[in-house]
This record gives C-alpha cells, sequence and structure tokens, in this order.
C-alpha cells in the first residue's frame, strides 16, 4: 500500500504504555484562534516502539546533515531565529518542549533562500 501522508508538524510527542506516540496535526484552512491564526487539527498519530524511535532520530539526523552539506539547510545561532508564518510556530501550534534540561547543545537550523 502506497498511502502518503502529508503534515504541517508533530502537535505532541509522548511516551506512554512503554511505546512512542508522535502526534502529527495539520493546519485549517477555514478556522482560526482568538489570535486570528490557523488552528491546528490532530490528523494522524504514529506509535512506535523506543527502538524505532530512535533509530527514526537517527535517519532524520542523517538527512539534515545532508541537507547541511547540500547548503539547502544551514545552521544558525538560536539567538538569531527569526519570526514569521513558516517560522512562527507557537501561534499555531501549542505543544511545548518537553526534552530534558540535559547538557545538550541547542542547535537553530532554517532553510537556505
Amino acid at each position: 500500500m502506497n498511502t502518503e501522508i502529508y503534515s504541517d508538524g508533530v502537535i505532541n510527542i509522548a511516551f506512554n504504555k512503554g511505546m512512542v506516540r508522535i502526534e502529527f496535526g495539520t493546519l485549517s484552512i477555514t478556522e482560526k484562534d482568538e489570535n486570528g491564526s490557523p488552528k491546528i487539527f490532530s490528523r494522524h498519530q504514529l506509535v512506535v516502539t523506543p527502538q524505532v524511535f530512535l533509530e527514526t532520530f537517527a535517519n532524520m539526523e542523517s538527512m539534515l546533515n545532508k541537507l547541511v552539506d547540500n547548503g539547502i539547510v544551514q545552521e544558525t545561532d538560536a539567538s538569531e531565529q527569526r519570526g514569521g508564518p513558516a517560522r512562527d510556530m507557537e501561534s499555531s501550534f501549542s505543544g511545548t518542549d518537553k526534552r530534558g534540561t540535559g547538557e545538550r547543545r541547542k542547535r537553530a537550523y532554517e532553510v537556505r533562500k
């Protein structure tokens, strides 16, 4: 079966009952929130084992490195991140960063223009 799924972003990632659950959403073109931004609706959920999540994360990180190597995406200083409709995900996605407060270096990327 060849089913393509489109998503505007990840709404939430949770660990529950031994599985990693990733909830994807899409933006409405007709419904707006109280700030006038498009409402986000949950559309799909991907449920995987922690091992599959780690493998998927490694694959995504590898793809990010290829995008950087090919000049499609560039690493930016996290303090230099700009706002705007393509980057202002806080107004559309209510999810918050639930990562631990470890000593991991925060990296920021943006698509090259």
